[in-house]
């Protein structure tokens, strides 16, 4: 295994369990524990995790987006299911918004694979609109706009302008962060007031979240979750949570 596919699994592993003990990573990773120790202290600098006693935790910032490739390494299988889900939605002559990120892309190329006749989708993903414009029936909008390098998106003034405009019968939100109370919310400022944009603009509004979504913070608020018409995730929720759904008339799809 190549050293920076192992810093990968760690991230990965990080993610999903919030801290990591050397010695049963080395065992998992067939690595000896002096290899991880040297790996933690690369993913230290780079402000990732925070090293503790014979193990490390996740440093997640709330001012701070996680990069688009360190997102990308978390619960790909359960994105897959999730864009498949979603990509049962979709129907030919639609138009669509597809919101930046990992999940997102992954819908897209299931959209790109499925070559629905006349779909228009819209999307400030970059990856996203390469991937969608290969297939020639597609109608593919860009939005303009200030480009986040480290995600690959656009947002801020020219972004929302364009998008006041546009309806689309569903778009489809990703998000870092769910709070404990059910707010969906960003690191960024900028993508706040484009978010709300979208979903003011579409007749379906569908949420594509992961479990690793859920109980994390960001430092602005977007919407509330009961906004929402659709949720689909691969978490299992709990009866509080349930109930919440059920109050707010969202539809959950668990994959």
């Amino acid at each position: 295994m190549l050293a920076t596919e192992r810093r990968q699994r760690i991230m990965q592993e990080m993610h999903e369990h919030k801290v990591v003990v050397i010695v049963e990573l080395a065992e998992k990773l067939g690595v000896t524990p002096m290899t991880i120790r040297r790996d933690l202290n690369l993913l230290e600098q780079q402000g990732l995790v925070e090293k503790s006693y014979g193990g490390a935790v996740l440093i997640e910032s709330s001012i701070k987006e996680n990069p688009y490739l360190t997102r990308k390494q978390v619960k790909n299988p359960e994105k897959r299911m999730i864009a498949q889900a979603a990509a049962d939605l979709v129907e030919p002559a639609m138009s669509i918004y597809l919101d930046a990120g990992t999940t997102s892309y992954e819908l897209a190329a299931l959209l790109v694979e499925k070559g629905y006749q006349q779909l228009t989708i819209v999307t400030n993903d970059l990856l996203i609109a390469h991937m969608v414009s290969q297939n020639s029936n597609y109608q593919v909008i860009m939005l303009g706009g200030v480009i986040e390098n480290a995600n690959g998106l656009t947002c801020g003034y020219l972004a929302k302008e364009m998008i006041k405009n546009i309806h689309f019968d569903i778009c489809f939100v990703g998000t870092q962060a769910i709070n404990s109370s059910m707010n969906v919310m960003t690191a960024n400022i900028d993508k706040v007031e484009l978010k709300q944009l979208y979903l003011k603009n579409s007749h379906m509004k569908v949420l594509l979240a992961d479990d690793s979504k859920f109980g994390k913070y960001k430092l602005h608020n977007i919407c509330s979750v009961g906004e929402f018409d659709l949720l689909i995730s691969d978490r299992k929720f709990t009866e509080q949570e349930t109930e919440y759904f059920y109050e707010n008339k969202v539809r959950i799809i668990n994959v």
